[in-house]
């Protein structure tokens, strides 16, 4: 009986020492808690899922590394966080299951931006802050937040000037990254006040998604950004991040409706002019985007353009065939014309005509309009070229484009129901030598891409083209202002120059494709980047 007493006894200690310590490190799950810690004036957050598991793909991505250099990281930190296997176990331990990060522009009492970060790790949260109250954590400092809270801060190697201040609160691990020593203070008194989850990312909070381990598989990295022109900033999804795609899509709200609602008549159709327009131009674009030709109309010749430029897109308009996007393109390298001696890429355009018979009548018309209005003494000649028939556009007047050679020259040409405008006929000397071969249909990338979207606005980029074209236009508008023919608009080469950056950064991606719903005022845009070939 004794006996049966004192196992009785020890089961019951064993027990309650078991369920004591499960009690000190086990915490529901409450993803809200997370969100609650983002600052009111936040301008970016974004949540991932099991952030660990994908840590070394994501890592590997160019375009990560290149958001991670833009942040004033070391230019090698991402690549030396591909293999370093004590950055990746570090990712398991506290990254968690569900890890929010945000930015805001400045925090309370500071004027500088911070980085903000909650984790989800659960025991892990209480590990940490074991191994930094014992001091085995390296170049942790300890810190009083005040109201008997504690935190530690480090100062990173890799970041200049920037100070990481760390908290935890039950299985949660904030961090702040800021000029502040003790910017965490602000996170954790929003976590322990219960502050209001910043309405913009309430909707992630669903209630089937509270306590589900597996929250929005098909989607793990979820964000959202404040941005000017739409009505409470746009969210993205990734569904993809590896270091060869990047897969996802971006929707929102904007300030205004796009025109053009409308697209292909039926699925038939936009097969059948896709493979069209790959009759024409081939391998040529280096960037390709198709688009309702009222879209076009209303941002290329809207309420501000001169009267004259709006009646030459009328009068297109007027003979473009009905549910027909248009398409505007930048040709590769190889496809450069010439403007004064100086190679420069070309400019394409086309759309489809209710009678193509009636192109000439639709040439005539619009240099007419332009003639009259400018008096640019341009004419329409006919010409063969790459042993075709086409039009080129002769200046009759030694203004600058009369003094232009004739293989510099806009030119125009017509294939089955397209009518194709080239900024100038060396270009589409080059393309429509193409005309004579036989390719097969579907056999270039963007054209298997545009014949599968069902979207009206289609955009596709050959990176690698599109890199070259960009550093081509940056040396010649330098040596346009070397020349003193032209000073280049400080702005234009500001962008020019962030978008010839962001290319070298995704030099090992090949292509990028974009497709745009709107529906009203509302958008969908799926985007794809991919090293296929």
């Amino acid at each position: 009986m004794r006996s049966a007493k004192r196992v009785s006894f020890w089961v019951l200690l064993v027990a309650f020492v078991a369920l004591s310590a499960w009690w000190c490190v086990y915490f529901p799950y409450e993803p809200e808690r997370l969100l609650r810690a983002v600052p009111p004036n936040a301008v970016f957050v974004s949540r991932h899922r099991n952030l660990a598991e994908r840590w070394r793909e994501c890592v590997r991505n160019p375009a990560i590394q290149h958001f991670m250099a833009a942040l004033d990281a070391d230019s090698e930190t991402a690549r030396k966080m591909e293999n370093d296997d004590a950055v990746e176990r570090l990712a398991r331990q506290y990254a968690g299951r569900d890890l929010v990060i945000a930015y805001v522009p400045t925090l309370p009492g500071s004027s500088e931006p911070a980085w903000v970060f909650a984790s989800w790790a659960g025991a892990g949260a209480q590990r940490l802050k074991f191994l930094a109250e014992c001091g085995l954590i390296e170049g942790a400092e300890a810190m009083d937040l005040g109201y008997g809270r504690k935190g530690w801060r480090v100062s990173p190697d890799h970041v200049d000037g920037a100070i990481l201040s760390v908290a935890t609160v039950g299985g949660v691990i904030l961090g702040c990254l800021s000029d502040d020593p003790a910017g965490v203070r602000h996170p954790l008194a929003r976590l322990k006040g219960r502050a209001p989850v910043l309405p913009a990312v309430c909707g992630w909070l669903k209630a089937g998604e509270r306590g589900e381990p597996d929250w929005d598989v098909a989607a793990p990295d979820r964000g959202w950004i404040k941005i000017a022109g739409s009505f409470g900033g746009i969210e993205f999804r990734v569904r993809s991040c590896t270091a060869d795609a990047l897969e996802g899509s971006v929707s929102g709200e904007l300030n205004f409706q796009p025109a053009g609602g409308g697209t292909w008549a039926s699925p038939e159709a936009r097969s059948e002019d896709a493979r069209q327009i790959e009759e024409m131009i081939r391998d040529a674009p280096a960037a390709l985007a198709t688009l309702p030709l009222e879209a076009a109309q209303k941002w290329f010749f809207g309420p501000d353009t001169k009267p004259e430029w709006q009646a030459v897109a009328a009068a297109a308009l007027g003979h473009a065939a009905k549910h027909t996007p248009g398409f505007i393109a930048i040709g590769k390298p190889e496809y450069n014309g010439h403007i004064m001696g100086l190679g420069v890429p070309s400019a394409l355009a086309g759309i489809k005509l209710k009678d193509p018979t009636k192109a000439p009548d639709l040439i005539a018309a619009c240099l007419d309009l332009l003639n009259a209005a400018y008096g640019f003494g341009v004419i329409a000649k006919s010409a063969e070229i790459a042993g075709q028939p086409a039009t080129v556009i002769k200046g009759i007047k030694s203004n600058g484009y009369g003094r232009l050679k004739s293989a510099e020259r806009v030119a125009m040409a017509a294939r089955g129901d397209w009518l194709i405008l080239a900024s100038n006929r060396d270009g589409l000397t080059k393309i429509m030598a193409g005309w004579k071969s036989d390719g097969e249909a579907g056999s270039v990338e963007w054209a298997r891409a545009l014949s599968c979207s069902s979207a009206p606005y289609f955009a596709w980029v050959d990176l690698h083209s599109a890199r070259k074209g960009a550093g081509v236009l940056l040396a010649l508008c330098d040596l346009m202002s070397l020349a003193g023919a032209s000073v280049a608009d400080p702005e234009v080469m500001e962008n020019l120059e962030l978008a010839k950056n962001w290319l070298d950064a995704l030099k090992p991606l090949r292509h990028c494709r974009l497709s745009l719903r709107p529906a009203g005022r509302q958008f969908d845009i799926e985007f794809s980047f991919s090293a296929e070939r």
